[in-house]
């Protein structure tokens, strides 16, 4: 119970009067009150989680002790608007930004942000709160808690940034994910599958991806995934696969097992990695590695190796057969050098010193002689290498080929010794004959220049014979042989060098077909005639024999008339037909199918065209019409392309040395006869070629 004490003056005297009031039930509320903020205080303030309230404003009311752990500032501090100082700046705004928002709509609040720690550090959280009244139903402000998720943020980084690892490297490989069920079936979204081969969730959903496997290869890869997804190992994989442009690729796939704690399967993740590509180089490569066997076989080489660090020599079985070294014996330096003759060796140790010196083009080309009694047979070897440098310019290997050229050399010799003998010859012919005609002197002069003409003619052809076969023809396939050697072998460390080689390869080429035309023409030019009967029919039938496979490349359709047998020589007959069939052949329209006729038909002389002059005059011609569908050219051009080295197309655009059509000029004047066309750009083209009946 509560008194209450007043004192009053009445009549001059103090008078005490006391009031009594029952407040038992007011006081036990209060303390109940304290009782009940005490114990919310200490339960929150107990909370692992942060708690707070706010008012209308957004201002804090109230905050556990967990916040102000967490924030390192005072409880103070942070009511009202200071929580956002605890706030890292660049997610300040965000904040009260979504905040404010819940605020206007009186709806659920809910954001993550950073708070900065007493340390400096800082630590992500999830702030999620709700409107609450007061008690007569106003707007009172909001309530809510603060979580800490920071581990789990920095586990949803490491995950991401995982991702982005393992995608990365699936990019890297140009490989495409999927997983499968633990049973092996392809189930759920698969954009990668799906972009990769065209195929739906309906396609390929179950087994139904292996209708995208080429035929051949869908049941032996179903049964080896099968049989991995029994036993729950990796599975590996190459087959084709079709694509979803409908061409066909080959592909590598590799699937592991992701396992669960007890160690059952969760479910499969594999890559698919085109290697259609890299098949392809293989087989080249071991097309190109065959070719090259084939061709030092035919050749007839040996191959070497010198390993300059140790001084080892390998040499292939041919050239071991060549020095006199048996199979399985080991050449050192000494051991190389003791076949050859003793005074070769310094020669070959210059060659090997200079080809090996540093800056230097790293050629070794030699010819020289295995002595006999040491090897067993004489040899003349015409030697070639190339030498190799590490990064501080010093070789490490000299490798290259060898060919016996014993007989070639021995044939030069010969060849050199009867134009000798036939330069001598002439020159006593003149002798003789400038003895027996002194009294006609003028005649004597004309003869003796003749003679003396004859004679460099002759000596200028055997040069020609001779550079054309061997000092042209054979660097022109050395450069080419060693070009193939050097792109299948060393075509990583040569890179972009490759292109070089193949540009040097295709010149080489051009040259050793000019040289070929040449000879072609000088023989055809020289050679004397031997005329006998020859039925054009056989003449036609041999050059079609011999254009077989560019008539099935192409799908040519060649229509052949009745031919006449014509006196001359067949050879340069079939000179003539192969030159204008093949240029038919040649001369084709894009997306047209060729189609060539070869006519005959007799011709008086009388009726012959103004342009046409044959050799030698007939009072009847066979005409022979080769007509194709090609390209055509302009009528202007018909004097300009019988003349040597004459193309009315650039070598880009169609390979050959404009000396085709010289030789056709040519045989036909050697049997008395003309040659001449006619033609328009885009209507094909008639070569017609006059003989005398």
């Amino acid at each position: 119970m509560e008194v209450n004490l007043s004192g009053l003056v009445l009549g001059g005297q103090p008078h005490l009067f006391a009031v009594a009031r029952d407040i038992t039930e007011r006081k036990k509320a209060e303390h109940a009150l304290r009782d009940s903020e005490s114990l919310f205080r200490n339960v929150t303030n107990s909370a692992p989680t942060g708690l707070w309230l706010s008012d209308q404003n957004g201002g804090l009311t109230y905050l556990n002790n967990t916040l102000v752990d967490w924030s390192g500032m005072s409880y103070d501090a942070l009511l009202g608007p200071g929580w956002a100082n605890a706030i890292v700046e660049e997610d300040r705004q965000r904040s009260a930004d979504v905040f404010l928002a819940a605020v206007a709509t009186r709806t659920h609040y809910e954001v993550q942000f950073r708070i900065r720690k007493a340390d400096g550090s800082s630590m992500w959280c999830r702030a999620e709160g709700d409107p609450y009244d007061h008690d007569d139903g106003t707007f009172a402000g909001y309530a809510g808690f603060c979580m800490d998720i920071d581990e789990l943020v920095k586990q949803q980084q490491a995950l991401k940034e995982s991702e982005e690892r393992f995608q990365a490297a699936v990019v890297a490989v140009e490989g495409v994910v999927w997983t499968n069920n633990a049973l092996g079936e392809m189930q759920g979204t698969q954009p990668g599958w799906a972009a990769l081969t065209g195929q739906s969730y309906a396609d390929y959903q179950g087994y139904g991806w292996a209708k995208a496997v080429h035929p051949d290869d869908a049941q032996p890869m179903i049964d080896a995934w099968q049989v991995a997804v029994q036993e729950r190992h990796t599975f590996t994989f190459e087959h084709r696969l079709r694509l979803a442009d409908g061409t066909w690729g080959l592909f590598s796939v590799r699937a592991i097992p992701l396992l669960n704690a007890d160690g059952l399967v969760r479910e499969w993740v594999g890559v698919h990695t085109n290697v259609t590509e890299q098949a392809l180089a293989r087989q080249k490569l071991e097309e190109s590695e065959t070719t090259l066997r084939g061709a030092i076989n035919v050749a007839e080489l040996g191959t070497w190796q010198i390993d300059l660090l140790n001084g080892v020599f390998d040499y292939s079985a041919r050239l071991r057969g060549w020095f006199g070294f048996s199979p399985d014996e080991v050449i050192t330096r000494e051991r190389a050098y003791s076949p050859l003759r003793t005074d070769e060796v310094p020669r070959v140790q210059a060659a090997i010193a200079q080809a090996t010196t540093p800056g230097s083009p790293g050629i070794y080309d030699i010819e020289y002689t295995v002595d006999a009694t040491r090897a067993g047979r004489e040899r003349i070897l015409h030697v070639m290498g190339k030498a190799f440098f590490d990064q501080t310019g010093k070789a490490y290997k000299l490798s290259g080929t060898a060919q016996d050229v014993t007989s070639q050399r021995k044939i030069q010799v010969a060849l050199e010794q009867e134009v000798q003998e036939r330069t001598e010859a002439l020159a006593a012919t003149n002798e003789e004959l400038a003895a027996i005609n002194e009294e006609m002197a003028t005649t004597n002069e004309e003869l003796t220049e003749a003679n003396q003409l004859l004679l460099r003619s002759n000596e200028n052809l055997q040069q020609f014979a001779y550079v054309a076969s061997h000092d042209l023809q054979e660097p022109l396939r050395k450069i080419q042989s060693f070009g193939d050697l050097l792109k299948n072998r060393y075509a990583t460390e040569l890179r972009d060098g490759v292109e070089h080689i193949e540009r040097m390869q295709a010149a080489a080429n051009r040259m050793s077909t000019l040289i070929r035309d040449l000879l072609a023409f000088s023989r055809i030019s020289t050679q004397q005639d031997t005329t006998a009967p020859v039925p054009l029919k056989l003449v036609v039938g041999n050059v079609l024999t011999d254009l077989d496979l560019r008539i099935q490349e192409t799908g040519a359709r060649i229509d052949v008339g009745i031919l006449p047998v014509i006196q001359g020589d067949q050879a340069q007959l079939e000179q003539l037909l192969q030159n204008l069939l093949s240029n038919a052949l040649k001369f084709r329209r894009t997306g047209t199918t060729p189609l060539i006729l070869v006519q005959s038909q007799l011709v008086a002389f009388n009726n012959l065209p103004p342009s046409v002059k044959p050799a030698r005059q007939s009072a009847s011609y066979h005409r022979i019409d080769v007509t194709d569908n090609g390209i055509g050219f302009d009528d202007k051009y018909v004097d300009r392309i019988f003349q040597v080295f004459q193309r009315l197309h650039g070598k880009n655009e169609f390979a050959g040395t404009g000396i085709g059509l010289a030789i056709c000029e040519k045989v036909a004047a050697n049997h008395g006869g003309a040659i001449t066309a006619t033609s328009q750009p885009g209507q094909g083209a008639t070569f017609s070629v006059y003989l005398p009946a």
